[in-house]
């Protein structure tokens, strides 16, 4: 068994898989198309059963929701520790607003990297839910970076979708949804009246809900048998899902799991190794420091003093020194090579990008201006081969962007 439970997030009902299993039932609207929009009513419903079964341990959360973005980035010609950086700057390509609104991950490759992304307000969401439970929550992932390895059918109210190994269909609609809101039923009484089973003290109303829900799994069915192509299915959703014909259909587990892309970054064990190494070493030089306290004090004394002064000494000689020769090389250098960047930059093709705001400071210059296109961007960015690019969003058909460029060789 897995060591954390996973919360599987759909429109209509949470499931808790792993040693408690268990579900969550929602209201219509509550959440939409995995879009929290009513982030207290569901943390109200949450917290109320899991106070009932005394949940603990470590948590993740999948959602199923087509929010969640797919690219392929080709990565054959950059260098390892230049992967994320140059993926930045594609996305910012590829987006129709600045990719610093958004959540990404991905898994490295040498040549192709597969990466995920979805906007940050929507990720936040989960992630305030998780802090107001005070769930240990170790990752967020797309339901499809979760399941990739046999083949699937995702039945629920708002969403059928089918998943195999080379191909994939998925349909959404929240109409349904929409005029079942009104009669303030939950997930297990939408159930109920989907297998013809619910006593409601209004009966032309069930038999009302009874006929819509009739006719949506007629077409739902329809639609499912059309497309699976295999025998064998995991199923997952919402709503209680017919017995297909030919089709052997078994209950997502969590041993079903293939966990990849997670959206919540995890601490490498190298750092709690430094972290450890660090105290260590401050012990050390504390007691280290006890020992010596102890000598006598006279000595101690003077060879301080002595020690001071050699260093005072030693201090100012070394600062003129290098303020001399800073003055006289880097700075004089780096002043050159900075005019002639400005130059070159302010003759490159004038008309199609505008350089608005240069900063020097030290060794790097940064660059912020307006381009018509990312190509023009590109070509003013090799005008440099130590140039990068901080920052880019696209605003009234423009490219604003932030460059940086080193001066060293």
């Amino acid at each position: 068994m897995k060591n954390y439970t996973a919360f599987l997030f759909e429109d209509l009902k949470i499931f808790l898989l792993g040693k408690k299993e268990d579900e969550i039932c929602l209201y219509p609207q509550l959440i939409e198309n995995g879009v929290i929009l009513d982030l207290n009513y569901v943390y109200y419903l949450m917290k109320e059963k899991l106070e009932s079964i005394a949940f603990e341990g470590n948590v993740i959360f999948l959602i199923n929701s087509s929010k969640f973005l797919n690219f392929e980035i080709d990565v054959s010609n950059i260098k390892k520790d230049e992967t994320e950086s140059y993926i930045h700057y594609e996305l910012q390509k590829l987006l129709p607003e600045s990719v610093e609104n958004y959540y990404f991950t991905y898994e490295y490759d040498e040549t192709l990297v597969k990466v995920r992304l979805v906007e940050k307000s929507f990720l936040d969401s989960y992630k305030e839910l998780a802090k107001l439970l005070k769930l240990n929550l170790v990752g967020i992932f797309d339901v499809e970076d979760a399941i990739s390895e046999n083949n699937y059918i995702n039945y629920s109210l708002n969403r059928a979708k089918i998943i195999e190994k080379d191909f994939r269909k998925d349909i959404f609609s929240k109409e349904i949804s929409k005029k079942l809101e009104e009669y303030d039923l939950n997930a297990e009484d939408i159930a109920n009246i989907y297998n013809g089973n619910f006593n409601g003290e209004d009966s032309a109303v069930v038999e009302k809900l009874e006929r819509l829900l009739e006719s949506f799994k007629f077409e739902r069915v329809a639609w499912l048998k059309r497309f699976l192509k295999d025998k064998d299915y995991i199923y997952f959703g919402d709503l209680p899902i017919e017995n297909l014909f030919g089709i052997n259909l078994r209950k997502l587990s969590i041993n079903d799991l293939k966990l990849k892309n997670n959206f919540i970054e995890k601490k490498s064990s190298k750092s709690k190794y430094s972290i450890l190494a660090v105290v260590v070493l401050i012990a050390f030089n504390v007691i280290l420091f006890c020992i010596l306290n102890n000598r006598e004090n006279t000595a101690r004394l003077e060879f301080s003093n002595t020690l001071k002064q050699m260093a005072e000494e030693k201090s100012i000689k070394d600062s003129k020194k290098k303020e001399s020769y800073k003055y006289s090389n880097s700075d004089v250098e780096y002043n050159k090579k900075f005019e002639k960047l400005v130059q070159k930059l302010e003759n490159f093709n004038h008309d199609e990008i505008f350089f608005e705001e240069y900063r020097f400071y030290d060794d790097k210059v940064n660059i912020k201006g307006i381009a018509n296109s990312t190509n023009i961007l590109k070509r003013a960015m090799g005008q440099s081969k130590n140039a990068k690019l901080l920052s880019s969003s696209i605003k009234d058909g423009y490219l604003y962007f932030e460059i940086e460029v080193v001066l060293r060789d």
